[in-house]
């Protein structure tokens, strides 16, 4: 018998959703137009009636070219400063919020939060500081307060402080410029630990890695630790700017761990290999440079696991 050349084993695990127990808490995609007041009332809100009136007129829908769906929001913080943008504040006497969606009430130590984002070319920012996210204990600076600012077409600032006390000051940059009309991926991770000093916290744009850090301090651990977001989008700082910076965002989602991969992960196994059980998910099987007309041999218990003869068809 002829021989089979180059047998490549690959396994396709397609896990079903939430597999690794990690949740969904909130997902915007900005779509739903069926508010009273306007479309992202269903998370957004704010304590004070004259910011959510800024909030509504600064933060409006857009329909052009979003990430996903047919609507995305768009905002320029170069012309208005701050939307007072605010996530999740409780119930609300004016309308905002009506899910009265409250951080407070999510009792998880991690805190993972993904977005999509797009700024157009040509910012000018020459010194003007545009905060991406700011994630809090309260309203206030007490206790720890993360902020990811964007400072530059391809600079990120990200800083953690305690009661105000600097931890993490960090400047990172990107391989190239995000002002370039086009969608980027945003992932957020806090693991706030469980003694003060053991916190974790990564940045991502792209899925490229701007900044990690593990063993963190973070004061203040308790079974609750998020209890204000904002700045999705957020205000300026520093030099006045010159010109506009508009940007989109789109499919806002925090969960309370990392979500499973949005790709099928893939596995080699060469024959006569190491073993490996593969369990759940689909399996699926591809050989490459077959002799045609041969049988494929070989395989048993011992070195295949976990398929059964109706998912291993086609050979002779």
């Amino acid at each position: 018998m002829r021989l089979i050349k180059n047998i490549i084993i690959v396994i396709l695990l397609i896990f079903p959703c939430n597999a690794m127990g990690a949740s969904c808490i909130i997902s915007e995609d900005c779509e739903y137009t069926g508010y009273s007041e306007h479309f992202l009332e269903r998370y957004y809100g704010s304590g004070y009636v004259t910011y959510w009136e800024e909030f509504k007129s600064e933060v409006t829908r857009s329909t052009n070219t979003p990430h996903a769906g047919s609507a995305c929001m768009t905002y320029n913080p170069f012309g208005s400063g701050d939307s007072h943008a605010t996530v999740g504040v409780g119930v609300t006497d004016h309308g905002s919020n009506t899910s009265e969606w409250d951080p407070s009430l999510v009792h998880n130590r991690i805190w993972y939060f993904r977005w999509y984002h797009r700024w157009e070319t040509g910012i000018q920012w020459n010194g003007t500081l545009n905060k991406t996210i700011h994630v809090n204990q309260n309203s206030t600076d007490q206790g720890t307060s993360l902020t990811v600012i964007r400072e530059g077409s391809t600079v990120f600032h990200i800083t953690l402080r305690n009661n105000g006390n600097i931890i993490v000051n960090t400047w990172a940059n990107v391989a190239q410029t995000l002002d370039d009309m086009q969608w980027h991926k945003m992932e957020l991770y806090i693991d706030y630990g469980t003694n003060n000093s053991d916190a974790e916290l990564f940045f991502k744009c792209d899925d490229s890695t701007v900044y990690s850090g593990s063993n963190i301090s973070m004061l203040g651990i308790e079974s609750n630790p998020v209890k204000f977001l904002n700045a999705w989008p957020g205000n300026i700082s520093g030099v006045a700017p010159t010109g506009t910076a508009w940007q989109w965002l789109d499919d806002l989602e925090i969960w309370d761990g990392l979500p499973d991969a949005e790709e099928p992960a893939l596995k080699e196994l060469s024959i006569g290999g190491t073993k490996e059980l593969i369990t759940g998910g689909t399996k699926r099987i591809f050989f490459t440079e077959q002799v045609e007309g041969e049988a494929v041999t070989g395989f048993n218990a011992e070195n295949i696991t976990g398929f059964s003869a109706e998912n291993i068809t086609g050979f002779p």
